[in-house]
């Protein structure tokens, strides 16, 4: 096999990376929780966090440009903001973990998420499961949700009967690797958490290694919901959603485009926080630096105590 400079880099990074499935027995260990893995197919698993029988699921699927693991400040994060749960409720974590770039060739991504959606959809109500996530992992849920009125060609169908609809969402700078030509791209270059040559890097990691057969282009709606149709965001299978990004973030006026007209098509309610001080992850850069969290660390433990 030939790879890209690119491809290597991120073969090379991951290396170093510790697996998101090794992270969340980690975790588990060091809480005495069990460890409850599922294989939905040869790179989809679910790590559960909790019993899958919980009366309500929050879905949740972590960032890293469709190419990095999760960092060791996610799980503790979801974790934390569901426990200790209210004796009489039922809230468990399912974190979905799908095939990374480059080994995981786009839109391998979206069909590991759309295949775990599936095998949770055969045992419970679309409206006990919440979905929630980061960056790309956020990103995906929008994929999804496009997918089912609008299906992606390479993608298999989301089994989701037409009366049912997701209970509500949680997207944090929802947003796979695209540096656009939007202002904020280059106006907050050394404002946010990473410079635009790693926007550029992760782009060209994803691009570079697409299934055979496939071309992944810069105006493709489920890799930049900016560029689908307004009609697009109507009728959405999902209930109330919380929209959080931050003013500093290089995809901050993408993001807010389609935040837009996500809140203006939407037939529940979509809440969007654009906190002028967040960058990308800023809840990622309030764990790893300690002291008070931030507005957007604080949004996303009040939207899971939400669920009890």
């Amino acid at each position: 096999m030939n790879l890209s400079e690119e491809e290597t880099k991120a073969i090379r990074a991951q290396m170093f990376s510790t697996p998101t499935l090794q992270r969340y027995k980690t975790f588990c260990d060091e809480k005495s929780l069990p460890v409850n893995v599922e294989d939905i197919s040869e790179e989809a698993q679910i790590g559960w966090l909790g019993s899958p029988k919980a009366s309500k699921v929050v879905l949740y699927t972590c960032g890293g440009g469709l190419k990095d693991p999760a960092t060791p400040f996610h799980i503790p994060l979801i974790y934390n903001g569901v426990h200790p749960v209210p004796e009489g409720n039922e809230v468990a974590v399912g974190l979905i973990m799908h095939g990374l770039a480059p080994s995981c060739r786009y839109p391998g991504q979206i069909r590991d998420f759309i295949l775990v959606l599936n095998h949770i959809l055969k045992t419970r109500q679309a409206n006990s499961i919440y979905l929630a996530g980061d960056s790309s992992g956020s990103a995906l849920i929008i994929a999804a949700l496009f997918h089912l009125a609008h299906p992606h060609p390479h993608v298999p169908a989301l089994e989701l009967p037409l009366s049912q609809a997701f209970a509500g969402g949680l997207l944090i700078s929802p947003a796979f690797p695209l540096p656009s030509s939007a202002p904020s791209v280059d106006s907050n270059n050394g404002k946010d958490l990473y410079p635009k040559s790693s926007l550029v890097e992760m782009r060209d990691t994803v691009s570079s290694s697409t299934e055979e057969g496939f071309k992944l282009t810069m105006s493709d709606p489920y890799f930049a919901p900016e560029q689908a149709p307004e009609a697009w965001f109507s009728n959405l299978p999902i209930g109330d959603v919380l929209f959080l990004f931050g003013g500093k973030e290089m995809l901050h006026d993408d993001l807010a485009t389609w935040a837009v007209r996500f809140k203006r098509q939407h037939k529940s309610l979509v809440d969007i926080h654009d906190n002028p001080d967040h960058v990308h992850w800023q809840f990622i850069v309030d764990a790893m630096m300690g002291g008070d969290p931030s507005v957007q660390t604080s949004d996303i433990v009040k939207w899971l105590q939400s669920l009890y």
